[in-house]
């Protein structure tokens, strides 16, 4: 199965070379000089000698988005932890790494929070989606720490008119989706002021062995209700720029537990969140070279887990509580002279959290302060009729409650030919243990170090005219002092830095278009080998397959497209050591999508999408014994004023 799909996305590539001539290219830029932009912030990395993926605008548009992660499954080196349904926790993991080693930026800030270091994408709110690009390999130079494997960068925007946007959306297992934003233009700057809703019950069945009997159950405890409300604006008639985002979320959902023989886990636990985030920026140009930026941001979240029957803590059941916030503020300059860009920047932060479950610190709360400094430099130059771009970067980041955290990152492209360029980086970075891995009731240490790591990239990347573009990049990281829970008795785990990785891959993107640009196909095929190389130990990492395949492929002819989508994961063990018994089968899901926009009706621009999703109803897992959906059918209508 898998060289099938792996031919298939070859020849469809390759397709493109025969039908049309193989002309000019657009993916070997000349850059012999460098600008300074209100849009190039201290985070805008170089623009070749670090492998990008850059989610394609017609998958955005096209597809039914209930939650990013839909989106994000067409990139190489990506890999979703998903534990089923629209209610189940999503988080990113990159190049082998657990979600805590990768960051996730929202115009510019990190949102990943101290508590657990990660971020469940599938509370992100999709009106706020304009552009996603992910950054694979060590960015903690430039984005601080946990970025070891690679970022997550989202952009929200708004129209330069004036208009209405709406989605309504229903679905398979009463899913009901709704989205709106007001953009707005004035004199003064751009508004705009968008909602989010979505729901579902969760109630997929699914297939299970039980006792050797073949049975259909239906997931219980799995409804998810998501709700938002945002507003973005930028302001640029004054001295200097305003960009400014804040949101409020709250979510409530059911926290279905693994199904066993015999029995499922937490049939009545829930999660409740309340998020409060808002973020502001100021950008001013104190010459055509010089550019200051400033800004911050605040979030206050609240968290309430509730199981009235896991009466291990007692006979009232479970009921914890968490108050977490965060407050970033950060300064920045960037000079620009011929060809070279220099760039520093400082920042302060500073997280707590107070909450039921920590432990061995007064009222329960914890604290920490982060001072950071960076500097990056950024050099274009022409030798030999060749464009060199050379980049490095360093950062120190002082924690309170951990030590002194370096970082840094050298990357070098050569661009040459259409058809050939070459790119290479080395990154030493970091991550700092979260709070729960640090003070969390039963599993947390106080005397943790940050998880270190080198990581080292080498890449081509080019175009055979104007129909194929490729990138080809090739990576080994290290990770030392990995923190891992190890047993400490029959119902105990203690956070220990005790583990080294070494992960080794290839990742490959193609993007082809024939039949007169009328059809696009994208396909990504990532390798990697990902192991614990501790102790003598030689296993792959849990939940982390060797291999993952996409295909993404639009036909477009008049005011319709219809695509199709397919995803292919190796198989994959639960638990470390590899044993037999805890290996996950490889799993393929296809789906396809049409999307039609309704040209005959003038009043409000109306656009009909209809999906499937896992076309054959393949029955899988992506997390041991979190069975994920069947089929799911989807019907959206957009439409704008």
């Amino acid at each position: 199965m898998k060289l099938i799909i792996f031919f298939i996305g070859l020849i469809c590539s390759t397709s493109a070379l025969i039908a049309d001539d193989l002309t000019d290219s657009t993916a070997a830029r000349r850059t012999d000089t460098v600008t300074v932009t209100a849009s190039r912030s201290f985070l805008t990395v170089g623009e070749y000698s670090v492998p990008i993926s850059t989610v394609p605008q017609e998958i955005l548009a096209n597809i039914s988005l209930r939650q990013i992660d839909q989106a994000l499954i067409f990139t190489p080196g990506l890999t979703i932890q998903n534990y089923g349904g629209l209610g189940g926790l999503k988080t990113v993991s990159m190049r082998g790494g657990n979600a805590s080693q990768s960051v996730v930026v929202l115009d510019g800030v990190v949102i990943n929070m101290a508590q657990t270091g990660m971020v469940d994408i599938s509370t992100i709110p999709i009106s706020l989606v304009k552009n996603i690009q992910v950054q694979r390999g060590g960015g903690s130079a430039l984005y601080g720490g946990n970025a070891m494997n690679g970022v997550l960068n989202i952009e929200s925007g708004e129209h330069d008119t004036n208009v209405f946007l709406g989605n309504i959306g229903i679905g398979s297992f009463q899913e009901v989706s709704a989205q709106s934003a007001v953009h707005y233009r004035s004199s003064i700057g751009n508004f705009m002021v968008s909602g989010d809703f979505t729901t579902s019950q969760g109630n997929y069945p699914f297939a299970f062995n039980e006792f050797g009997n073949n049975l259909i159950q239906k997931r219980e405890n799995g409804d998810f209700v998501n709700s938002s409300v945002a507003l973005r604006y930028r302001l640029h008639n004054y001295p200097f720029r305003v960009t400014s985002l804040s949101w409020l979320r709250r979510s409530d959902r059911g926290v279905p537990g693994a199904v066993l023989q015999g029995a499922t886990e937490q049939t009545a636990a829930r999660l409740t969140e309340n998020d409060i985030f808002s973020s502001w920026s100021f950008t001013h140009n104190l010459s055509k070279n010089i550019l200051t930026d400033a800004g911050f941001s605040l979030r206050h979240n609240t968290t309430r887990y509730q199981d009235p029957i896991a009466l291990i803590r007692g006979p009232e059941g479970i009921n914890e509580r968490y108050i977490a916030q965060e407050a970033h503020a950060f300064s920045s300059l960037s000079i620009v002279s011929s060809s070279l860009l220099q760039q520093y920047r400082v920042q302060y932060s500073f997280s707590d959290l107070q909450g039921t479950m920590i432990e061995n610190v007064e009222r329960g709360y914890v604290k920490r302060a982060v001072i950071s400094g960076a500097a990056r430099y950024q050099y274009n130059m022409e030798i030999l009729e060749s464009q060199w771009e050379l980049q490095t970067a360093l950062r120190g980041d002082y924690y309170s409650d951990v030590r002194f955290s370096p970082s840094g990152l050298l990357s070098i492209a050569w661009k040459k030919y259409e058809m050939l360029n070459a790119r290479s980086s080395l990154s030493f970075d970091f991550r700092p243990p979260n709070f729960n891995e640090l003070y969390y009731f039963n599993f947390g240490t106080r005397n943790l170090k940050p998880e270190l790591s080198n990581t080292y990239s080498f890449g081509v990347f080019g175009s055979l005219g104007q129909n194929l573009s490729y990138e080809i990049d090739g990576f080994i990281a290290n990770i030392h002092d990995k923190i891992i829970a190890i047993p400490t008795g029959p119902a105990s785990w203690s956070a220990r830095n005790v583990a080294e990785v070494l992960n080794r891959g290839v990742e490959l993107s193609l993007k082809t278009q024939f039949f007169d640009k009328s059809l696009l196909v994208h396909y990504t095929y990532s390798l990697q080998n990902p192991r614990d190389i501790s102790q003598g130990n030689n296993s792959l990492l849990p939940y982390i397959p060797q291999e993952i395949v996409s295909l993404f492929s639009l036909y477009t002819f008049a005011d319709n497209s219809l695509g199709m989508t397919l995803l292919h994961y190796s198989h994959r063990f639960s638990l470390g050591g590899n044993q037999k018994e805890a290996l996950l089968p490889a799993y393929s899901i296809m789906s396809l999508f049409f999307t039609s926009q309704l040209s005959f009706i003038d009043i409000f621009h109306p656009q009909l999408k209809v999906s499937c999703d896992n076309i054959f109803n393949n029955q899988y897992v992506v997390i041991d014994n979190y069975p994920m959906p069947g089929r799911i059918l989807r019907f959206d209508m957009s439409f704008s004023l």
